[in-house]
């Protein structure tokens, strides 16, 4: 099933940064307890004297950034689709990590973050999301998957095996080390 994208980043430079999706979790049990805290409360953490300056020493309120995620937490909310651009600096990704994890924590939702680069794929599963969950309760299991290049596609290993004539006796053996590695994973 694709999902509907729910808000789109785009850094300064108008290059494709950041899709969300968020949708129920088909498999999981929806909650029907209250919130464990409100959404007001979640984005209210970029806010002064609150979460985030007790977690990260130093940090700078900016109040673009308290703007941006309050309107990621609604287009997320709303179902919508949203297109926002900020440049370096503003806090994007706390912004709407913010906003992804409170629908994950009180909507009991599937969100995925798509990002531009695997760097800041990392970047986000490695820093800025560990650093967030103590602000949300740690409800959040963060997944790190790494683009479609990185991973096998059954139907184009059939593909291939079909085609057993098109490839030499070293080819056809990696192949089929191949498909003896996929049946066991």
């Amino acid at each position: 099933e694709r999902l509907p994208a729910r808000s789109l980043l785009c850094d300064a430079m108008d290059r494709f940064l950041v899709c969300i999706h968020a949708a129920p979790a088909s498999r999981r049990t929806l909650r029907s307890e209250e919130p464990r805290v409100s959404a007001a409360e979640l984005v209210d953490l970029l806010g002064e004297e609150t979460g985030l300056q007790a977690v990260l020493p130093g940090f700078e309120v900016r109040p673009e950034q308290e703007r941006l995620a309050h309107a990621i937490r609604r287009c997320l909310e709303d179902r919508g689709t949203m297109l926002a651009e900020a440049g370096t600096g503003v806090g994007k990704s706390f912004a709407y990590l913010l906003a992804a994890m409170e629908r994950v924590v009180n909507h009991d939702e599937i969100v995925v973050v798509s990002t531009h680069t695997i760097a800041l794929q990392e970047q986000l599963v490695r820093k800025d999301i560990p650093l967030l969950l103590p602000l949300v309760g740690g409800a959040v299991r963060p997944v790190l998957v790494k683009g479609r290049g990185n991973y096998l596609s059954r139907r184009r290993l059939d593909m291939a095996l079909r085609r057993r004539g098109s490839f030499g006796g070293p080819e056809w053996a990696s192949l089929k080390i191949i498909e003896g590695w996929a049946g066991s994973t």
